[in-house]
């Protein structure tokens, strides 16, 4: 009876014990899993706090790209305004030297008959010219214009003796046909018409010229023709300073253009790095987003299984609490 009744006993608390076992490692799994719920919520909300910076990160990117695209497109207009005004500048530059060009081709030909008229002349037909001490009127009233156009870059009266000293000037045909007309001045031009003003009866046409000096002519020749560029050019003057205008301000057009041209390049370059950081910001959102639901699915998923085992949590405790007060009338049972 003692060996069965000692069997007995042994068994029931085996019995006990298991049960005891099996249910307080229920009981450790489902402590285990509700903590492991509360880890993931605060992963989740952690996760969701870079979700939100990441997302306002992104958001004023896009804030960033929308200002400096509309900056951009602002330029770049202002850059096509700018381009359209050069082109037109140039266009219209082009036009009025053409005009201005036109207009002293017709002293052209004066300018090339005086090259011709001189190529005629000697530098021993000067020297003759030079040799006179008291030359015919028309030879000192020729020497005199020419002298007032300063040839030689000294300044000369109308004196026989300033005449003769242009005259012995050894380069005096190079200096002639080197004239630079352009730099011919008002006061120049005026003197020279002066001395052919109150010499005017004496008829200095280049016909009767010929018939006084072959030298005396070429240099009339050469003292109209100069005349006659000059007051050409005087004519185109205000022509050529509206050329010398406009090319300024092309060129301050120009000088803008390529600093906005710069702007945008630099604008551009902006954008493209904004666009790349943006696109690559979002990627990183949407793997952000992907994960927080991902885990809130797993966190709903586990919080309902840990709210459907609350009951069971509840029954298995009761039931170690049961088996564990059945070990103290374990031996009584046993009988």
């Amino acid at each position: 009876y003692i060996t069965v009744f000692r069997e007995k006993l042994h068994l029931n608390s085996r019995k006990i014990d298991s049960g005891v076992k099996r249910l307080e490692g229920g009981l450790i799994k489902l402590d285990e899993a509700a903590k492991s719920v509360d880890r993931m919520q605060v992963d989740l909300r952690d996760k969701k706090v870079l979700v939100d910076a990441k997302t306002n990160d992104v958001k004023a990117l896009i804030e960033t790209i929308k200002s400096k695209t509309e900056v951009a497109t602002k330029k770049n207009e202002e850059a096509q305004k700018k381009q359209a005004a050069a082109e037109e500048q140039s266009k219209t530059i082009i036009e009025e030297k053409g005009k201005a060009d036109t207009a002293l081709m017709a002293a052209l030909p004066a300018v090339e008959a005086a090259a011709e008229a001189l190529n005629n002349i000697k530098k021993d037909d000067l020297g003759e010219l030079k040799a006179f001490k008291n030359p015919p009127i028309h030879v000192k009233v020729v020497c005199s214009m020419c002298a007032m156009l300063r040839p030689t870059g000294e300044k000369l009266d109308d004196s026989w003796g300033d005449s003769k000293k242009m005259l012995g000037n050894a380069k005096l045909l190079d200096l002639l046909k080197a004239y630079p007309k352009d730099d011919m001045t008002e006061k120049m031009y005026k003197a020279t018409q002066k001395i052919l003003t109150q010499n005017k009866k004496y008829d200095m046409t280049v016909e009767n010229m010929a018939t006084k000096s072959k030298a005396g002519k070429g240099l009339l020749v050469w003292v109209f023709a100069i005349m006659k560029y000059y007051e050409v050019a005087k004519d185109v003057e205000p022509l050529r300073n509206k050329v010398r205008e406009m090319e300024r301000a092309q060129a301050k057009t120009e000088a803008e253009l390529a600093q906005l041209k710069e702007l945008l390049e630099g604008l551009n370059g902006e954008i493209s790095e904004l666009e790349a950081g943006y696109q690559k910001a979002n990627d990183e959102l949407s793997g952000l987003q992907t994960q927080a639901e991902e885990m809130e699915r797993r966190l709903t998923a586990a919080s309902k299984l840990i709210e459907g085992l609350t009951g069971e949590r509840q029954r298995w405790r009761s039931d170690v609490d049961a088996l564990s007060a059945g070990r103290v009338t374990l031996v009584g049972n046993a009988v």
